[in-house]
């Protein structure tokens, strides 16, 4: 589907990927990635994603590709998951990995 025209941003848009501009007005994200809104109301219908890819080899889960995660809360900055093992710490999944 082609990006409809966006109503234009105030002239300083500091909205990053949830802005208008960046996906279809039926929320299908224009680059790949989708906006913040469609992964809170992704993960409220089921909170497991899986690893597509790792798009950083030093990132945590690039042993698990493939793998189905438990997401515990998505922010702006990605998807919030635990990662198991002694700790079982909180760390973070870029929304363009899954």
């Amino acid at each position: 589907m082609k990006a409809l025209a966006c109503p234009p941003c105030h002239g300083n848009c500091n909205q990053g990927r949830s802005c208008p501009r960046n996906s279809n007005f039926d929320g299908s994200p224009i680059d790949g990635v989708r906006d913040l809104s469609y992964w809170k109301r992704r993960i409220v219908q089921n909170p497991f994603v899986k690893i597509e890819r790792c798009s950083d080899p030093m990132m945590w889960y690039a042993t698990k590709v493939g793998q189905d995660i438990l997401i515990e809360r998505v922010d702006r900055d990605g998807l919030w998951a635990r990662e198991g093992g002694a700790y079982n710490a909180i760390n973070i999944i870029r929304f363009s990995d899954v």
